[in-house]
């Protein structure tokens, strides 16, 4: 709002500026794969591969002669990650699930209604969880501590429907009898045989020999004579090849018998229903229900499903804003590439790594056919070759595995230590022994120029390099891996940095406060070695009334990338003092 100004003087106006754009974050990845155990079909957030191995299961013991094609690759992607400077980490464990079908048994705990209060679910996964038997039975607090199965408390007069207290008669119950023991805050009871109400106190008057139990509703009957009071809890039964029990379970968290802190089971969890249920007189589990049976995962069916519909899973990912890699360890198959390049491009802020065929046959034909149905415009994607030489800690033997999950941790590793805008190569790759096939110079450069990332061990060195920084991409703009990412970096940054400029007035004033705020992250870029130069255009000739109109506000940025020094040219010659020979 403008100052009234009437008065000679100096006059105060202060004004807020855009908020400084934070730049996003550049390697967190995204793995897809099979695994023995875990959340399954949906993104789980790791930091560690001590928690990798505690959620997923770690290593899975596979024949050493199976085909590569056939092996779950995700424990040593993940493993390979972490070793190679990884922080953070998506998995997607991919299970193929038919209609209806779940790897957990359940079972439903209804109400007399009837419909499920609560959820068992197996904690073993498959055909195993379906020995366990799970069964509720009534339960009663105030039973148990009156000593008779069934006993009750009288209230001493007649109770009205506006009645919230209950007062009832102690002189005949055991003197070891304590009323809020017996009813404490959150237990349910049935008045009269007629209707459920809620525990909110109750207090002992000693010298009377009376107690008062206060409601947390009044009555929905009026009651003459004095009703019987009884408390309602629930017991649950769990059988396997050993048996567990709770008595005294409620539904209310208040109730000291809660089942969400009360039930400590070895062989099932329970949870809430998807679906609340509908409020209901009695809300405690009365009768049980098999829901679900476990079924065993097929990890060969699993890894088939991915090859046949990635995008299923792929689709998983696309809510998480803060992916900015995605991998699918090992598949080599190019429904499954094709898929995760296009939807990197789709989403346009995240980028692909992908794994070479194991196997270069003479000449690399192969190679260079999977290379080509990999190709796009953009550079959305990386492929790196050959496959590494590892040792595998679950068998102490020596394999190959493709190198994704280790190349993505050098990715982490090298953003974290220079920035996004470092090529990620001329790196060794921590955990390698070797390479499958051994590249000379003259068998890399023409796979480079093609835009193929070679891993090579050098006479000098005994652990394999990442010796390529290339994209797939068949424009020379988007050829170096760390200009696209670069790219998304800074585009990410911006978008979610201006969003607090969405339905601003679209007048010179937001223009300058959108040329200011976008201009300062940039120079933050340039100062950090990020950029070598840049503008930022933001005016009538972008935005003309017609285009205003339309609601819609030009911003034209651009960026002078810095180029990854991928030939270094050395020229030396003789001089002979007075003039230079130089070769080239």
């Amino acid at each position: 709002m403008a100052t009234q100004v009437s008065y000679p003087g100096i006059y105060i106006q202060e004004f807020t500026p855009g908020a400084p754009i934070q730049g996003v974050g550049t390697s967190t990845p995204a793995f897809i794969g099979t695994a023995t155990s875990g959340p399954a079909n949906q993104p789980t957030f790791l930091t560690s591969w001590d928690e990798f191995q505690k959620v997923f299961g770690g290593f899975i013991a596979e024949p050493a002669n199976l085909d590569a094609t056939k092996r779950s690759w995700l424990a040593p992607a993940v493993y390979g990650f972490f070793l190679n400077g990884g922080t953070g980490c998506y998995i997607v464990r991919a299970v193929k699930l038919g209609a209806g079908t779940s790897l957990f048994a359940s079972w439903n705990l209804s109400d007399a209604v009837p419909q499920p209060e609560l959820v068992a679910t197996s904690i073993a996964e498959g055909n195993v969880g379906n020995s366990i038997s799970v069964s509720v039975q009534p339960s009663s607090r105030l039973s148990d501590m009156l000593g008779a199965p069934g006993a009750t408390l009288t209230a001493t007069a007649p109770l009205n429907t506006t009645d919230i207290t209950i007062p009832v008669d102690l002189s005949a119950v055991p003197a070891a009898f304590v009323l809020s023991q017996a009813l404490p805050a959150g237990a349910l009871i049935q008045v009269g045989g007629k209707e459920f109400v809620t525990v909110a106190s109750t207090s002992v008057n000693t010298a009377t020999k009376t107690g008062t139990i206060v409601l947390t509703t009044g009555l929905l009957n009026a009651y003459s004579p004095a009703p019987k009071i009884a408390s309602i809890e629930w017991e649950l039964d769990v059988k396997a090849a050993t048996s567990e029990k709770w008595v005294q379970l409620s539904m209310n968290p208040l109730h000291p018998g809660y089942w969400k802190t009360a039930v400590k089971s070895q062989l099932i969890a329970l949870s809430l229903p998807q679906t609340a249920p509908a409020s209901t007189p009695n809300p405690t589990p009365v009768s049980t229900a098999s829901a679900t049976t476990g079924t065993d995962d097929d990890r060969l069916a699993d890894l088939n499903d991915i090859d046949s519909n990635p995008t299923a899973y792929l689709d998983l990912l696309k809510p998480l804003q803060d992916v900015e890699i995605v991998a699918i360890p090992g598949d080599t198959n190019v429904n499954a590439q094709q898929a995760l390049i296009a939807h990197c491009e789709n989403l346009f802020n995240r980028f692909a790594v992908l794994d070479a065929t194991p196997d270069s046959s003479v000449g690399f034909a192969n190679l260079q056919a999977q290379y080509g149905q990999v190709r796009t415009t953009n550079g959305f994607a990386a492929i790196y070759f050959p496959w590494i030489q590892v040792v595998n800690p679950l068998t102490a033997s020596t394999e190959y595995w493709p190198p994704s999950g280790h190349v993505i941790g050098i990715y982490a590793q090298t953003d974290q230590r220079v920035g996004v805008y470092k090529a990620p190569a001329n790196v060794p790759i921590a955990g390698a022994l070797g390479v499958q096939s051994l590249l000379s110079d003259n068998d890399q450069g023409p796979l480079n120029l093609l835009g193929i990332n070679i891993l090579r061990v050098f006479p000098e060195q005994s652990q394999p390099l990442v010796f390529g920084a290339r994209t797939t991409s068949t424009d020379a703009s988007w050829q170096y891996v760390n200009i696209r990412r670069l790219f998304i970096f800074l585009e990410q940054s911006i978008v979610r940095g201006i969003r607090w400029a969405l339905f601003g007035v679209n007048n010179q004033n937001l223009w300058g406060s959108l040329k200011r705020t976008i201009t300062e992250f940039l120079n933050r870029v340039k100062s950090d070695g990020g950029i070598i130069d840049f503008y930022v255009r933001i005016d009538a000739a972008l935005n003309p009334p017609a285009v205003q109109a339309l609601g819609q506000l030009y911003i034209e940025v651009g960026i002078q990338p810095a180029y990854p020094a991928e030939f270094i040219i050395l020229r030396i010659g003789i001089w002979q003092g007075g003039s230079s020979v130089t070769e080239g």
